[in-house]
């Protein structure tokens, strides 16, 4: 395992144990390592690891803060490497999309992802035609960088 991924955690937990809010992971810790210059698949790929015990199948919880959190099932992980996760994750964390888009996108990307569809652009595609709001679509492409390239504010928009 990378000493980074290994490090990170280390982060995670030690904010875990410093904080009495027990939903603790938020953009800001993400934020903070990307400000440490950790690479941002590795903290995906920590995160993935620190919730891989998780697998309380079928639960999603919405925490105090009204941020819907999706535990990924067993056989979800199998299907959506982990950047995937990382991705929806924090497509879930900036609390955007709703639950009915959330659910829908975690469901075509794993059919996606079958068929061999397991890029970032691929993502993309998904969310574009669940989502019909071009100004969520907007956000997203902001506050996501791996998104960026892929909205278009001069596109025609049809949903």
């Amino acid at each position: 395992m990378n000493n980074n991924i290994i490090e990170i955690i280390g982060i995670l937990i030690q904010k875990a144990l410093m904080t009495e809010n027990k939903e603790f992971i938020h953009q800001r810790i993400i934020q903070e390592l990307l400000e440490k210059n950790f690479d941002r698949e590795d903290i995906d790929r920590a995160l993935e690891l620190m919730f891989s015990g998780l697998d309380i199948i079928g639960e999603n919880i919405i925490n105090s803060e009204g941020i819907y959190n999706r535990v990924f099932t067993s056989i979800e992980k199998v299907y959506l490497p982990v950047e995937m996760q990382g991705l929806i994750w924090r497509l879930n964390v900036l609390n955007i999309l709703t639950h009915n888009e959330s659910e829908t996108l975690i469901n075509r990307v794993i059919q996606n992802s079958s068929y061999g569809y397991s890029e970032t652009s691929d993502i993309w595609d998904v969310l574009e035609e669940v989502v019909d709001d071009r100004i969520k679509l907007e956000i997203i492409s902001q506050k996501i960088p791996e998104f960026k390239e892929y909205f278009r504010a001069d596109s025609n928009f049809i949903n």
